[in-house]
C-alpha cells in the first residue's frame, strides 16, 4: 500500500500514484498478474494542476492545464499486458466528478481511455438503492469479448429496460403516463420490482458470478414471456 494524505505537497501526491504504478510494473515484469487500485485519478489531476499552475502554465479546460490531464493519461496507460513477460496490470481507478458533473475534464479524460466505467449515482443512493450503480450510464468495452452472446444480449435488454424506466420516471410519478403508450416502458414498469431485487444487494452480501448469470437469464426470460 502506498498512501499520501491530502494535506501533503502536490508533488508527493503525484509521485505516490507514479510509485504505486511502478511497483505494479515491477511485479508484471516478473510475469505476475497484478491488481492495481488507485484512489483517485481526480486527486492526481488536482496535484498535477497545482504543480502546473505554480510553474506558470495557463489553465485551459475548467482550470486544468493540459499537462494535468496528460498526467492522468500517462498514468493509466502504464497498466495493461506485457508481451515480454506474460504478466499484466489490471488497473481499477476511482474518479470523483466535481459537482457531480459527468462532463468534468477528468471524468471525460478517464472515460475516453479506460476499458469501461461504473457510474455511482447520488440519486439512487438517496432512494436507498445499494449498490448505487447507474447501469445505463455504466459501460464495458470488453464485455462482448468475455461473455457468451446470450448473456450479452440479456444484459443489453436489461439496460434498455432500466433506461426506459428512468426516462419515463417523471411522467409516471406525475400520473401523466398511460399504459400502452410505450411498450418498452410498460414492460419495464411491470418488471420494476424484480429488476430492483436483482440490482440491489445488502452490505456484506456476496453473490458468485454463476448464480448472477443465472438470475439475469431468468429475469430476462420472464421479460420475454
Amino acid at each position: 500500500m502506498v498512501a499520501v494524505p491530502a494535506d501533503h505537497a502536490p508533488n508527493l501526491r503525484l509521485r505516490a500514484a507514479q510509485y504505486a504504478s511502478a511497483i505494479a510494473e515491477y511485479f508484471r515484469a516478473q510475469g505476475k498478474r497484478v491488481l492495481l487500485i488507485l484512489d483517485s485519478l481526480t486527486r492526481v489531476a488536482h496535484a498535477a494542476r497545482e504543480l502546473a499552475l505554480v510553474l506558470g502554465e495557463p489553465g485551459a479546460a475548467r482550470g486544468y492545464p493540459p499537462s494535468a490531464l496528460a498526467a492522468v493519461t500517462r498514468l493509466v496507460e502504464r497498466a495493461g499486458n506485457s508481451a515480454r513477460s506474460g504478466g499484466a496490470v489490471t488497473g481499477v481507478y476511482t474518479v470523483l466528478a466535481d459537482g457531480d458533473d459527468a462532463n468534468d475534464p477528468v471524468v471525460d479524460t478517464a472515460r475516453a481511455i479506460l476499458d469501461g466505467h461504473i457510474v455511482l449515482s447520488r440519486d439512487l443512493a438517496q432512494r436507498g438503492h445499494y449498490p448505487a450503480i447507474d447501469v445505463p450510464a455504466s459501460l464495458s468495452r470488453v464485455m462482448d469479448d468475455l461473455v457468451p452472446p446470450d448473456l450479452a444480449a440479456a444484459a443489453r435488454r436489461l439496460r434498455a429496460l432500466i433506461a426506459a424506466r428512468e426516462s419515463g420516471r417523471d411522467l409516471v410519478m406525475m400520473g401523466a403516463y398511460r399504459a400502452g403508450g410505450d411498450p418498452l416502458l410498460d414492460e419495464a414498469l411491470a418488471l420494476s420490482a424484480p429488476i430492483d431485487a436483482f440490482l440491489t444487494q445488502a452490505r456484506g452480501e456476496a453473490v458468485a458470478l454463476g448464480p448472477s448469470h443465472a438470475a439475469l437469464a431468468a429475469l430476462m426470460e420472464g421479460a420475454s414471456a
